[in-house]
């Protein structure tokens, strides 16, 4: 099977997968597996593509998530965070093409490469991988999106962390 993972370092897209590959419903839980500023980061990333999308992102116990959000050791010449749909909860060793039914997914962020960054820039590299989870690709003509293909100039030049009004109509239009 050929898998996609869209990474955080590189490549372009339109910003549906295919325009297929979604969630059967709006309501999607989720579970965050980290803790202290990227549990922070990953709480207020979800929260803002909850609060400003038609999709309803809701925290819950282990066991039930339908997005993960996880942590690694990746090394430092590793990508600063990735996502992949998965048929199976954690431990995705099945990643599904992008254009499918999601049923589990998974945003991991690089422990070797962002530990030193603050809150909100772990904050966008997360909000970032949730986006492809919600079914967005990457842009690579506007570099203020959250969805710019290249970490980190979104965030250290125009500071953005939240999804933009191109991104949520994006999210919207998917579901």
């Amino acid at each position: 099977m050929v898998s996609l993972i869209m990474q955080a370092t590189g490549g372009s897209a339109h910003y549906n997968y295919n325009g297929s590959g979604t969630w059967e419903r709006t309501q999607i839980y989720y579970k965050i597996y980290s803790s202290g500023d990227y549990a922070t980061a990953a709480s207020g990333a979800m929260a803002d593509w909850s609060n400003w999308t038609d999709v309803t992102l809701t925290a819950t116990a282990p066991d039930y998530e339908d997005i993960a959000v996880l942590t690694y050791y990746g090394g430092t010449a590793g990508p600063y965070g990735f996502a992949q749909v998965c048929s199976v909860s954690i431990g995705c060793w099945d990643p599904l093409p992008w254009s499918s039914q999601y049923t589990y997914a998974e945003a991991l962020i690089n422990i070797d490469r962002t530990s030193s960054w603050s809150t909100n820039k772990k904050r966008y590299v997360t909000a970032h991988e949730i986006g492809h989870t919600l079914s967005l690709g990457h842009v690579d003509t506007d570099p203020w999106e959250l969805m710019f293909g290249t970490c980190c100039e979104t965030y250290d030049t125009y500071g953005t962390y939240q999804p933009t009004s191109h991104e949520i109509a994006a999210v919207n239009a998917a579901y």
